[in-house]
């Protein structure tokens, strides 16, 4: 069995289903809404850098943060659930075929190594700046790579060393990057002796150990649900399956059954709840956009990141309506697709303004009353056309295309 055209195969496939997504994903509204975050984070971020005092820990920020990316380093190696049992046998010809998965994955967690330093070296500069831009990313590059080794060997075994195993290398990292931003280099040195030590080691023990085929495709299994996930915001992914949670403590949120009247409406709060990531990415949403709002100093900034982060959450919840559309029991409902339209903008306005209230509680932590009744009065009237003039048409139309 050619392993390497195999691999060629696997991910050329993958890349051809990722495409079908990522062409709805990246559309034009979002990249309007992208442009305008960028440029207004820019803007703040330039003048924040301005305000940076000589005592900032500049190193510690930069040390923590990307340590954090490089400790993430999982291998993609496009396996999936029958190869257990078909390419077990011929494990041992696979050596290419994973030297390649490892190639891949570290030119790809390369790209949001490169973003966020990017970000985050002007502090640096502005602060210490005693290493070049090229510098750091060569030496962060250096980390990845082993890390991304360090993990592959750790995936050989169970048990408590891959359990502790993000922990320690965090660490190393952390302290490693710390050092070399501070051209500590006594320090330096010391802690990469330990992590070659502790690499070494690890490679002594688990060279003649065969792979665990089980892990791995849970692992890639996994790592292409996090893909489709985050697709399944921007169109229907057939291919993911969502998970079901119970979540009791939320079952105050659910409105009262009061007939048939609130019969979509329920269900609808009942999927958005219970079903998928839906409550999750609604609050994940809120709190980064509370966040961002909380670090503006303008109020007209403030109040443009909140009408974004509405944008952003009413665009990415549209999949619910669809959610149970093919289910038998809803189809035997007495209501017309109309009710059922009306019902879903009914409850996602509903969600919107709840979002609304909370980001704009920010302006009274500023002592900004009267932005708070105009961010109120501005985030009405935009949910109500949102609703009107975008969602309603938009889930009209895939109604008539069923």
């Amino acid at each position: 069995m050619n392993s390497r055209k195999l691999w060629s195969n696997r991910i050329q496939e993958q890349w051809k289903d990722y495409q079908k997504y990522l062409r709805y994903m990246f559309n034009d509204h979002l990249l309007i809404v992208v442009i305008f975050v960028i440029a207004g984070g820019a803007l703040q971020y330039q003048a924040w850098l301005q305000t940076l005092e000589p005592t900032f820990p500049a190193a510690m920020v930069l040390s923590i943060l990307l340590a954090l990316l490089i400790t993430r380093s999982r291998t993609a190696t496009f396996l999936q659930e029958a190869d257990q049992a078909f390419l077990l046998p011929a494990e041992v010809h696979f050596r290419p075929y994973f030297w390649k998965s490892g190639v891949y994955s570290f030119l790809m967690q390369l790209a949001p190594l490169l973003i966020v330093l990017l970000v985050l070296y002007g502090i640096y500069d502005r602060v210490e700046g005693t290493q070049t831009f090229l510098s750091i990313f060569v030496f962060i590059a250096l980390l990845k790579a082993l890390n991304i080794w360090v993990r592959w060997m750790v995936f050989k075994e169970r048990g408590i060393g891959r359990t502790y195993s993000p922990f320690v290398r965090y660490l190393l990292n952390a302290s490693a990057l710390y050092f070399f931003l501070q051209a500590e280099w006594v320090f330096l040195l010391i802690v990469l002796g330990i992590f070659l030590a502790l690499t070494i080691i690890l490679w002594s023990n688990t060279k003649n150990k065969l792979i665990k085929w089980d892990d791995l495709i849970a692992e890639d299994v996994q790592r292409r649900y996090e893909f489709y996930r985050f697709a399944n915001m921007f169109t229907d992914v057939p291919k993911l399956k969502s998970r079901v949670k119970r979540r009791r403590p939320l079952d105050f949120l659910l409105p009262g059954k009061k007939g048939k009247e609130t019969a979509y409406v329920y269900l609808f709060a009942r999927t958005y709840i219970r079903y998928g990531d839906y409550f999750g990415l609604t609050f994940r949403l809120t709190v980064i956009g509370f966040v961002i709002s909380f670090m503006l100093e303008s109020v007209w900034f403030m109040l443009l990141a909140t009408l974004i982060t509405i944008y952003l959450t009413g665009f990415q919840l549209i999949p619910l309506f669809k959610q149970n559309a093919f289910s038998l029991w809803v189809r035997l409902y007495p209501f017309q697709a109309k009710a059922r339209i009306q019902s879903f903008t009914k409850f996602l306005a509903g969600v919107l303004a709840i979002q609304l209230v909370i980001l704009s509680s920010i302006f009274l932590f500023h002592q900004e009353w009267l932005f708070f009744i105009i961010a109120i009065l501005t985030g009405y009237l935009f949910i109500f056309f949102f609703m009107k003039m975008y969602i309603e048409k938009r889930i009209q139309k895939e109604t008539n295309m069923q």
